[in-house]
């Protein structure tokens, strides 16, 4: 599923290597606002990554993400877990300037 996602640009991680052919850089946004603002901790890799390098905290991005799940079971306990991700696939970013987290829209959800 692909979706996109606008807000404040809150946290860039550094990126890392986890193995010889997978890199991945985090980044969290910050949409909606008021008392109860969302934070989505989102995933670069490999070639996405580079694209994630003009941003910056603060800024206001649009964030075009794959939404991706999956299910792992304990080996020990057979107790089913679920994990859910959200991997960038593109950016646009503009000046903060005329938008505000006043401005940003709320998800549909």
């Amino acid at each position: 599923m692909l979706v996109k996602l606008n807000g404040i640009i809150e946290e860039l991680g550094q990126t890392v290597q986890i193995t010889d052919k997978l890199r991945k850089r985090d980044i969290v946004l910050k949409t909606g606002s008021g008392q109860y603002p969302d934070y989505l901790k989102c995933e670069a890799i490999n070639e996405r990554i580079g694209p994630t390098e003009a941003l910056r905290v603060g800024d206001y991005a649009t964030l075009n993400v794959a939404i991706g799940g999956r299910k792992v079971t304990k080996k020990e306990t057979g107790e089913n877990m679920y994990f859910t991700s959200l991997k960038v696939l593109a950016v646009e970013t503009e000046p903060l300037g005329e938008h505000s987290l006043r401005n940003i829209e709320q998800p549909p959800f």
